[in-house]
């Protein structure tokens, strides 16, 4: 044996040591017994140092070995996670599980609703914990765990009722091996059903709907415990839905349709009108001819709805409706100076109809429609000539009341019209002429629909049906007539109408009546058409009355005035040195250049005498 004189390593037959390198040579044989045992030299202090060094480096990799062992555990997950669940620790938690097949980070707000789930269901978290513990188990014992979802959903949750927290190998350490939990993640599908509404996940806005059929997937979602809301704001109603729900699968749907709607109105006409809508007596800029319908709204019976028109006439106001159906019935109450208008348009009518009745003429009627000018003008004819054959006719309006709380407006080819209730209070009578001792009226109340037609800038009764509706809120109106007679020269006041003389000439008496009548209407129409000829038939020639007449015509053509006939009637007659001197009754509506209007009532006395064959109006005071 050869030992080194540089280290003291014992070599064999080498010629270099094996240990530091130096050269051997034959004195390097150890001197003495050759048996014996060579005393170890002394370690160097490098040799020393290096020594402690490389303990400390061993040490240093077990200690290693065991801080990163236990930290890349599944046993340290599980009890990392069972300890979050037990003490409600969201930010424990969310640094625990992870999303499977979802490369997104869970964070504390994320596992809030997890958490809640479990502490409402303590035996689910035992049981996932429970689970978490076996899986474990296997990966200890059989150094590695089934990766088959379903067969653990079989061995651990076999109802399939609870969301599988698994453990999944990572992606390792050094020469560890890492672990980590992950979670099914689940989608929901968020419905509702009106455009414009948001939509909140707890309190994030995660969408706005963009129509009235929305659907919206949000995730990825930790199960668990989940708040949606869907909100809708208007400028009249906010409405809102509010859905907690355990989501516990991969995919969920949740309905959040609001409980709204849209209206509509059930309107009897079209046109370019401007309106709105009155909702609980606040009114609210929305045009229902121009756009589809009123919303969204909830249906609510103690709400109430309504709508403002403006129509040509002025604007009217719909009842009121609660807001109990999808479609709401639009009709009208009647305000003040739409029942004064429709009060004037009744009045016209009945004194145009009576002094029509009472000449025999229906062409100041034709405004009327077909059916009823068909009716006045039978009623007319069959009367006056009963009253030719020795008979007598009264007839007399009493009273009117309109119902205010049943109109009906309509739009027909270009023309408005109005219909309501009208109850009449009349009078009649039907008599011999030569002998009335037992004269007398009888009175009759009748219901009728009247319609009105929107002529320009008034109203006038356009048709009327007898009708079987009873008036919902009455409203009493100041038309009336004088007590007009039929084939008798009697007129006047109701049940005190007399005859102020009698003419033995019953034939040319009836003849200066009605050549009066003729001269009224047609000096009327003389005026408006500034054509004095109208009435120069009527009017004696050469006459002072003819001369004041033609400049009458004249200045109120120049004036640009026209006038109306409302009514006239006869309501004296008598016979003076061959003349009759005539009284009337007129009522004239003038119409002025600016469009002012007003009503003048006139009592005059005219003059009539014989020119020839003929009768003809003289003067007139």
């Amino acid at each position: 044996m050869k030992h080194c004189k540089q280290c003291g390593q014992e070599n064999k037959d080498q010629k270099f040591c094996v240990n530091c390198g130096a050269k051997l040579d034959d004195s390097s044989q150890p001197q003495g017994n050759a048996g014996g045992k060579q005393p170890k030299k002394p370690m160097t202090k490098k040799q020393k140092l290096a020594a402690v060094v490389a303990s400390g480096v061993a040490i240093l990799f077990i200690a290693l070995y065991f801080i990163g062992a236990h930290f890349t555990s599944h046993e340290r997950l599980v009890k990392n996670f069972e300890s979050a669940v037990n003490d409600t620790d969201a930010k424990k938690l969310a640094k625990t599980l992870n999303f499977q097949d979802v490369d997104e980070k869970i964070g504390a707000a994320d596992v809030k609703g997890f958490l809640e789930y479990l502490k409402e269901n303590p035996d689910e978290a035992g049981s996932m914990i429970e689970s978490l513990h076996e899986q474990s188990g296997l990966i200890s014992g059989k150094g590695k765990q089934t990766s088959n979802k379903e067969e653990l959903m079989e061995m651990f949750f076999p109802s399939g009722e609870a969301p599988l927290v698994m453990i999944e190998e990572g992606n390792g350490f050094l020469f560890f091996d890492t672990y980590k939990l992950t979670v099914e993640p689940s989608y929901v599908t968020l419905k509702t059903n009106v455009e414009g509404t948001k939509l909140y996940a707890g309190e994030k806005e995660i969408a706005e709907a963009e129509s009235d059929d929305y659907t919206y997937e949000y995730g990825p979602l930790v199960p668990g415990l989940h708040t949606f809301q869907a909100v809708s704001e208007t400028d009249f109603i906010d409405l809102s839905k509010e859905e907690e729900i355990a989501v516990m699968s991969a995919e969920k749907d949740v309905d959040l349709s609001l409980d709204a709607t849209y209206i509509g109105f059930d309107v009897p006409f079209e046109g370019e009108l401007d309106s709105r809508v009155v909702y609980n007596d606040e009114t609210i800029d929305f045009n229902i001819f121009d756009e589809e319908g009123f919303g969204p709204i909830a249906l609510d019976e103690s709400s109430s709805i309504a709508v403002e028109i403006d129509f040509p006439w002025g604007t009217m106001t719909s009842a009121e409706h609660p807001l109990d159906r999808r479609e709401i019935p639009v009709s009208f109450e009647v305000d003040k100076k739409l029942q004064k208008s429709l009060e004037e348009a009744l009045q016209d009518h009945v004194d145009l109809y009576l002094a029509s009745w009472q000449k025999n003429d229906v062409a100041k009627l034709g405004h009327l429609s077909d059916s009823l000018q068909e009716t006045y003008q039978y009623e007319i004819e069959s009367d006056n000539e009963s009253a030719g054959n020795g008979y007598g006719y009264d007839k007399q309006v009493i009273s009117m009341l309109l119902d205010t709380d049943n109109v009906q407006v309509d739009f027909t080819e270009g023309d408005y019209y109005l219909s309501t209730i009208i109850k009449e209070n009349v009078a009649t009578g039907f008599y011999d002429k030569y002998d009335d001792a037992d004269r007398e009226e009888s009175e009759y109340n009748e219901e009728l629909k009247y319609t009105f037609l929107y002529d320009k800038k008034d109203w006038v009764v356009y048709d009327k049906n007898t009708s079987y509706s009873d008036l919902i809120s009455p409203a009493e109106l100041a038309v009336s007539s004088d007590l007009i007679t039929l084939g008798s020269a009697k007129t006047g006041k109701r049940a005190n109408a007399e005859v102020s003389s009698e003419s033995n000439n019953d034939a040319d008496s009836d003849e200066a009546e009605e050549v009066t009548l003729d001269y009224v209407y047609q000096m009327v129409e003389a005026i408006n058409d500034n054509d004095y000829e109208l009435v120069a038939p009527y009017i004696k020639s050469r006459s002072d009355f003819e001369k004041t007449q033609t400049e009458l015509v004249d200045h109120l053509n120049d004036s640009e005035m026209t006038q109306e006939v409302i009514a006239a009637s006869i309501t004296d007659v008598k016979e003076k040195d061959g003349k009759w001197i005539v009284t009337t009754d007129e009522t004239i509506k003038l119409i002025y250049e600016s469009g002012e209007e007003e009503t003048e009532d006139y009592e005059w006395e005219y003059t009539v005498e014989k020119d020839g064959d003929s009768l003809v109006l003289s003067g007139i005071e």
